[in-house]
């Protein structure tokens, strides 16, 4: 995760993300999950983004993956967030999520 702000700016990262911005805000969010299993695995991937935004806007971006293979696979998990607002009335959302799955 990399984020700069300008202006006043709260912003965290843990697996969960909870940003409020005010004024002129820019962040952008990067997560590469790569995993290669050999028997039985079991796994969840769970992911919030949360924003706020005084003046014109609210988003809330919400991702669960989950996932239970059987023998041998093999998967990778691309995800690109990029968020940049301009003040109070003006915004620029724009959003990018990639995903591949491969399966042996």
């Amino acid at each position: 995760s990399y984020g700069v702000s300008y202006g006043a700016s709260a912003a965290t990262a843990y697996g969960v993300s909870d940003g409020v911005s005010y004024g002129v805000s820019y962040r952008v969010s990067y997560g590469v999950s790569y995993s290669v299993s050999y028997g039985v695995s079991y796994g969840i991937s769970y992911r919030v983004s949360y924003g706020v935004s005084y003046g014109v806007s609210y988003r809330v971006s919400y991702r669960v993956s989950y996932r239970v293979s059987y023998g041998v696979s093999y998967g990778v998990s691309y995800g690109v967030s990029y968020s940049v607002s301009y003040g109070v009335w003006g915004q620029l959302w724009g959003q990018l999520w990639g995903q591949l799955w491969g399966q042996l």
